[in-house]
């Protein structure tokens, strides 16, 4: 993939009160969320993302100077600037990178896995066009997964995305993640997930999906995800179990933060 493509498909927006800096720097984090920058291949170079994007070199140092500090990116004298191979300090800044599925697994120690049910292509029924803001009976994938944390079932998914931003996702490896293919035939990348919670209890079907017994206690999580300029290319449901899943707050001075956790 070209990162300094995606990277520079849209201007950094001048008007925002986000500092040019961390609109690069949040572009950089999400690539890197996406599996589309990964720890064997450089960053653009300073000079190239000067010139791709029209900016300073001092916005281009601050950004990479605090993608270091923050421990997500490291610097290799003569060879450029690399991805870590750890996570970074995880504040809210950053947190998309921590809030896919696979992510909390793998965060959990576990091996991350996806059972992928059911990949086809369907027309949009209206209550999805209208998440997607598509036409209704435009078509889009319906991904069907179970979502596995060391081989032993944790969530059951159905996601749906526009047919037109990945034509040939039915032939894709879904243990890799979505949104990286995406990236790759669209430059769609995500920049924020709107979701919403509430607990539920397993029907039969769901619980031998899930490898529990029916009237379980689970969380059923509804979500939808925006790209840069806004526009909505994910909406998934998921039926998490209870016992394997919960949502974590932490609350301080310096604010607040949620993660997901996989038991």
């Amino acid at each position: 993939m070209d990162a300094l493509r995606i990277l520079a498909d849209e201007p950094l927006d001048e008007t925002s009160r986000t500092p040019l800096y961390r609109q690069l720097k949040h572009r950089i984090l999400r690539l890197m969320a996406t599996g589309a920058i990964d720890d064997a291949t450089p960053l653009p170079t300073e000079h190239a993302l000067c010139e791709a994007l029209g900016i300073s070199r001092s916005t281009v140092r601050r950004c990479f100077g605090e993608l270091v500090d923050e421990g997500y990116v490291i610097r290799r004298r003569g060879r450029g600037t690399f991805m870590a191979r750890e996570g970074g300090a995880g504040n809210l800044d950053t947190l998309y990178l921590q809030a896919s599925t696979s992510s909390t697994i793998e965060r959990s120690g576990a091996r991350s896995r996806s059972r992928v049910l059911k990949a086809h292509a369907i027309p949009a029924a209206p209550a999805i066009a209208r998440r997607l803001d598509l036409a209704p009976g435009e078509r889009v994938w319906e991904v069907s997964r179970l979502r596995l944390a060391d081989d032993l079932p944790v969530s059951h998914e159905v996601a749906y995305l526009p047919f037109h931003l990945c034509p040939d996702l039915d032939q894709k490896d879904f243990n890799r993640s979505i949104y990286e293919y995406i990236a790759e035939s669209s430059g769609a990348l995500a920049v924020r997930t709107e979701e919403s919670m509430d607990a539920v209890v397993l029907d039969r079907m769901e619980a031998r999906l899930l490898g529990t017994i029916a009237g379980a206690a689970a969380l059923r999580i509804a979500a939808t995800s925006f790209d840069t300029l806004d526009r909505p290319f994910e909406a998934s449901v998921g039926i998490a179990r209870a016992d394997r899943f919960c949502i974590r707050a932490h609350y301080g001075s310096d604010g607040a933060r949620i993660e997901k956790v996989v038991s």
